[in-house]
């Protein structure tokens, strides 16, 4: 096994609510670096909602990791560049997971990528699907919100959202 695959491993960011309810982001299989790029990448995602198209400069995921920035600063062989279509990769695997027991909801975060390497720039559009039906009571008063995935990013607060390496079972 290669190095690289040897330090790969799958991580969750968990969203911590004070509901029953257990959520959270599935980043996939990920090194240790990708992980804090991609994590770094949903934030920026979030500071920059309410828009569902976000275009993010090279210089600002560079900035998310000391790995990344030297990436970008050295950029030998277009190490930067490749190293932004495999973060792209990764973020196709991205979802949201919502378990209402005995189910698990399975929601992928984004729709769109587009990766441009003269202008310098990463591009996302995030997912407008509903992953809560709006309820409504006998009189017609919404009891329970429609929730979509985008809205997710609306939360004021990302400091309860925390990224941990998911523990393998044994077999």
């Amino acid at each position: 096994m290669s190095k690289l695959k040897e330090e790969q491993n799958e991580y969750i960011a968990v969203i911590h609510h004070k509901s029953n309810l257990l959520e959270y982001f599935c980043l996939g299989t990920l090194s240790k670096n990708e992980v804090k790029i991609v994590f770094g990448i949903l934030e920026i995602i979030h500071n920059r909602y309410p828009k569902e198209h976000i275009t993010i400069p090279y210089s600002d995921i560079a900035a998310i990791s000391k790995y990344a920035t030297e990436l970008y600063e050295n950029n030998t062989n277009n190490q930067f560049e490749r190293f932004i279509e495999s973060i792209q990769t990764k973020l196709k695997i991205v979802s949201y997971k919502l378990f209402i027991r005995p189910f698990i909801f399975d929601y992928p975060i984004f729709e769109l990528f587009a990766v441009d390497h003269k202008a310098q720039f990463l591009s996302v559009d995030i997912s407008e699907s509903v992953y809560q039906d709006e309820m409504m009571d006998d009189d017609r008063n919404i009891v329970r919100e429609k929730k979509r995935i985008v809205d997710l990013f609306s939360k004021e607060d990302w400091s309860g959202i925390q990224v941990y390496q998911k523990q393998k079972k044994d077999t």
